[in-house]
């Protein structure tokens, strides 16, 4: 709600109903230093059990290349997943979708299918 009143200037809260009294859950999935490979920085993350991730950037920003490396999809230089507290060894996608993870890709028709 602070986001939304910085970018707009004025409080929506009473027009959409935010929940203030919702408690964060634990954290689901723990992502920490994830590199595709040596000309791309880290990434780290914490998704909460309630939450859904969405990752948004330019062209050319990674987040395509990040996401795929997350899951599977494409190889990882360096990083650790954890889900529930737990490191877990994902190399592809079928390891991913084993642990609870989906990914919806850019191009649906030729890489989702």
């Amino acid at each position: 709600p602070d986001l939304v009143r910085m970018m707009i200037g004025r409080d929506i809260a009473d027009e959409y109903g935010f929940d203030t009294s919702i408690v964060p859950g634990e954290v689901a999935l723990s992502v920490a230093n994830l590199k595709r490979d040596a000309t791309t920085p880290a990434i780290s993350f914490d998704v909460r059990h309630g939450e859904i991730l969405g990752v948004a950037g330019l062209v050319g920003s990674g987040r395509t290349e990040a996401m795929r490396a997350l899951f599977g999809a494409d190889p990882k230089l360096d990083g650790v997943v954890a889900i529930d507290g737990r490191p877990v060894a994902i190399t592809a996608p079928k390891d991913a979708v084993r642990h609870g993870l989906s990914l919806l890709t850019e191009d649906r028709k030729g890489q989702g299918l």
